[in-house]
This record gives C-alpha cells, structure tokens and sequence, in this order.
C-alpha cells in the first residue's frame, strides 16, 4: 500500500509543466537572447563575406532556315530540318564530351573561374553544378522549337561572358561535328560507288570478254561455211570442166570420123548424102552438135583446156566466195572490242556513277557556316541568387532562438536536479 503511495506521488514529478518550462526559459533569457545574437552575427558574417553567385541565361531557338540552308546541298545533311538540328545543339550543350571540349578550350576568362589543379572529371562535375538546362518536353511537343541554358558563377561579368562562350563554342562544336559526319559519310558513299564501279567494271570486261569470244566463234563459222562453199563450187566446176572436155572428145572423135576438118552447119548438110548417111532436115530445131565444128577446132579447145591450170578457176561464183573469203581473213569486231582499254566508258550504269562521284568530290562543306541558335543576347540578372542575405539572417535568428531555448532548459534541468539532490 505504502508502494502504491510512493509511486502516486513520482508521478507528478515526471509530467510536463508548460509554466515551470517556460519559467526556465524566461530565466535564462539572457543566455537565449546572446545565443540568438551570436547566432545571427554568424549568419550576417556569411551573408555579407560570402560570395554572390549571378545567372546569366540564353534562349535558344531554331536556326532561321537561310542559315541551315548551305546544308540542303550536302550529301547525308540535306534531310536535315531545324528541329532536328535545335535537338543535336541541345545534346550538345548536355554532353560530357562536348564540356570537355569546352574545358579543353578555356579562354583566359573562363580559366581564371575554374581550378586548372584538378581532373577533367572533377571539371565537368563542376561545369554540369553550374549549369541548367531547360528542355521542352517532348512527350508534349512533337518538335523541340526552344529551350534555356542558364548558368551561375561570379562575378557577374564573368556568368555573362562564361555561357556566351559555353553557347557559341557548342555552336561551333556542332558545326564542327556536322562537318566530320559529312565527309565521313561522303566517304563512305565514295568508297560505295568505286567498290561497284569495280565490280561494273569486272562484269564488263568479261561481257566484252565472252562477246569477243562469240564473235571469234562466229568468224571461224563464217570461214569455214565460205569454205566448204568455194570447195563445192570449185568441185562443181572441176566436174563441169571434166564433163566438157569428156564432150569434146567424143565430138572429136565423130568429127574424125566424119572428116570435118573445118566447122560445117547443119544447113550446109541438109539434103546431103555421106556415105550412107542423111541427115534429114527434122533436127534443124535442134542446135549444132560439137562435132560440127570441125576437129582444128575442137582439137584446139580440148587441148586449151587439159592446159588449164588447176587452180585457175574462170567462174563468178568462185571469185565471189573467193572475195568473200578474203573479206574474212581479218575479225574487226573482235579486234576491236580486244582493243578497248575503258569498258566503263561504254557503260550508262558506269557513267552515272562517275557522275554522281564527280557530284560528291564537288560538294564541299561550307567554311563560314554559323547556326545561331541563341535569341539575342545572354542577359545577366545583376541581384545575386546565393548567398540570399534576408534568407540567411532570418535561418541564422531561428536557429539561434532554437539553440538559447534548448540551452535554457538544460540549464533548468539541470538546476532541478541539484535542487532535488540538496532536499534530498
């Protein structure tokens, strides 16, 4: 029961006396008051000896088309549209290796801002805490037409000379990398076109190769074919000559027998008796026979032609395929076609691909070419954003309100506990 007692009476000892704390407090006011103070001279100390930070920003926009126009007439950059090339410079402005460009590149002005004892790295952690990029969103717009980059240093001089440099060398970066991608891909289709001209080439030369041999084919056709026809007409000529000089000899043989010496007609015959023989007048429509003209002159004939050389052959026929033949000795066609040093010269698919060669070693990218990309000029606001005086003396006020209070009533508590230890 006694306990019971005892514990009742602890128990209001532990409860909490808003009047009995803020009785403390109020004793201790000097110490919260002097705390504050501190607190605050602290602050204004920071506030007034730290560095103001400005922000200089640029608003980027399109290129105007007559500036991106120069790039229509490039080959891989003529599809190009502005808003295209606004994206390419907004991820070049966001790009590591561009803001190492950038720091590789520093003028004396930017140099002097940031350290030149530390890393890349450390430079670009640096450069990326300075900078603020303000992208459209694209899930909204189908297009990115415009953006901010704003960017803090000090003094403000320097945030206004630092990002106009920062924009107009990623200007340039990006100029620079479109160049690089036109020559690089005009190589590319360069090297394109000369591998298939070569294979052009090669399927040409073994066309005219295989047309050559054709028409070698054919010419050797041709000779053998007027060949065998100037044999078969000399064959037919030969038998001819055979048969006529066999006629003349049986003509001679019965002009002999008949002794016609000299050439005697049918009608100086007719009603004419020989020996026993009449030749009546029914075979006056028939031609004179050989024998008819007498053996001098049959004997003559036949002697002329046994002497007949045997390569002499007095027929048109003969000459003609003769001639023919000759015609036949040279293949100009193939000679000519063997003789040719160029076939891409004889080729339209070779010719327009030299054409389109020439097309590209024409096109060169333009020296002076500039996308602005920035609307007027980088302002700069002149009231610095950190330090924020007014912010910082009200935090530093606060929190030294907060400290004296807690001072206060550790000091309080702690002057119980003794109070409770001596009556005790």
């Amino acid at each position: 029961m006694s306990s019971r007692l005892e514990s009742a009476n602890h128990y209001p000892n532990d409860e909490i006396d808003l009047f009995d704390l803020m009785e403390s407090i109020w004793e201790h006011k000097w110490t919260v008051a002097i705390i504050t103070a501190l607190a605050v001279v602290a602050g204004a100390v920071y506030a007034f000896s730290g560095t103001p930070v400005y922000k200089a920003t640029a608003q980027i926009q399109q290129p105007l088309a007559h500036t991106a126009a120069p790039l229509k007439a490039l080959y891989g950059l003529n599809d190009l549209t502005s808003s295209q090339l606004t994206n390419m410079y907004f991820r070049t402005l966001n790009s590591n290796e561009y803001k190492r460009y950038f720091i590789d590149n520093l003028s004396d002005t930017v140099n002097d801002y940031l350290p030149t004892d530390t890393s890349s790295n450390h430079l670009i952690t640096r450069l990326n805490s300075m900078i603020e990029l303000q992208i459209p969103d694209t899930e909204k717009t189908s297009a990115i037409e415009s953006g901010s980059i704003t960017l803090a240093a000090s003094p403000a001089a320097t945030a206004d000379a630092m990002l106009t440099e920062y924009v107009n060398t990623a200007n340039q970066y990006l100029v620079d990398v479109l160049r690089k991608n036109f020559n690089k891909l005009r190589q590319e289709e360069q090297a394109r076109i000369h591998r298939e001209i070569t294979a052009l080439e090669t399927a040409e030369v073994q066309k005219r190769q295989s047309r050559i041999k054709r028409l070698e084919e054919q010419h050797a056709l041709e000779i053998i074919k007027l060949q065998d026809q100037l044999k078969a007409q000399k064959e037919l000529y030969d038998a001819r000559l055979r048969d006529r000089i066999i006629n003349l000899q049986e003509a001679l043989t019965i002009a002999k027998a008949l002794n016609f010496d000299e050439p005697v007609s049918l009608s100086q015959l007719n009603n004419q008796v020989r020996g026993q023989v009449v030749i009546s007048a029914d075979i006056r429509s028939l031609s004179d026979p050989l024998y008819l003209r007498g053996t001098r002159l049959l004997q003559a004939e036949l002697t002329e032609l046994k002497n007949r050389p045997a390569d002499h052959y007095p027929d048109s026929q003969v000459r003609e395929l003769e001639a023919m033949l000759a015609a036949q000795s040279n293949n100009r066609e193939a000679e000519i076609l063997a003789a040719r040093s160029n076939d891409g010269d004889f080729s339209e698919e070779i010719i327009d691909l030299k054409s389109q060669l020439i097309e590209l070693e024409s096109q060169q990218f333009p020296d002076s070419l500039t996308l602005n990309f920035i609307s007027g000029n980088v302002v700069t606001d002149q009231t610095p954003t950190t330090p924020s005086k007014s912010l910082i003396l009200s935090l530093s006020a606060i929190l030294g309100v907060m400290a004296g209070i807690f001072v206060a009533l550790i000091m309080g508590a702690i002057r119980k506990r003794r109070a409770a230890c001596n009556a005790s």
